[in-house]
């Protein structure tokens, strides 16, 4: 499935619209219509982790779905400070979302 209508599809099964989610996000309702549409590349890594625990979606099948899409994906270089911390948030928001589930 492309990255756009993983977010179309978590969307509308949420009962939100586009200018929810825009103003949740605090992004332009064009931004949002873009990346649904396939008119614009997917989000940044950390913009897409926004939209994923937003739209309860995996963060790893949007990642895949982007990698697929367009053939990469913008994560910082391994091994740098900001790798790090990204991958330190990253596994704290998956620990988070397990523990919510067991509740």
């Amino acid at each position: 499935m492309k990255y756009g209508q993983m977010i179309y599809e978590a969307r509308k099964r949420l009962g939100l619209t586009q200018k929810d989610v825009a103003r949740i996000l605090d992004v332009s309702n064009g931004y949002i219509s873009d990346i649904e549409g396939g008119r614009r590349a997917p989000p940044s890594f950390g913009r897409s982790r926004q939209i994923a625990k937003l739209l309860h979606i995996q963060l790893s099948e949007l990642v895949h779905a982007a990698a697929v899409e367009h053939g990469y994906y913008k994560v910082p270089a391994a091994g740098t400070e900001r790798y790090r911390d990204l991958l330190r948030q990253t596994i704290d928001e998956l620990c988070d979302s397990v523990a919510e589930e067991k509740r």
